[in-house]
């Protein structure tokens, strides 16, 4: 289901695969094991809050912006469902005179591109990274 989130967990060093809608985290110690779900778990949270609130913080979108260009590789298109989200971000930067703990409305376009992202991170489950 959340395909590009998995690799961009792995490209921090995280081995983790996908069983249904949930992550596995392996690690070799637990104090690995807990530091790994810590991070997971940070950037689940800064996914589901972009999508869910009508506004944010523009620190928050640049973060997952950052978190989706990681995964780009891993799904065709994904820079081009990129574009509107960075226009926004830019835009909203501007507006506030480049201060990133200002807040911006979430635009229609930038829900559909972020919907876009949620059912190419479904389509995408299961494939092979390598």
């Amino acid at each position: 289901m959340f395909k590009p989130v998995l690799c961009y967990l792995r490209t921090h060093g995280i081995v983790c695969v996908a069983y249904l809608d949930d992550p596995i985290i392996l690690s070799k110690t637990e104090q690995a094991a807990i530091t790994d779900s810590q991070f997971t778990k940070k950037v689940l949270e800064s996914l589901s809050q972009t999508l869910s609130k009508n506004s944010i913080s523009i620190k928050n979108l640049a973060q997952l912006i950052g978190k989706l260009v990681a995964s780009c590789p891993a799904c065709p298109y994904g820079f081009v469902h990129l574009k509107i989200l960075e226009r926004e971000k830019f835009l909203a930067l501007r507006h506030n005179k480049y201060n990133y703990k200002s807040k911006m409305l979430v635009s229609l376009s930038m829900k559909v591109d972020l919907n876009w992202w949620i059912k190419t991170i479904s389509f995408n489950e299961g494939s092979r990274i390598l």
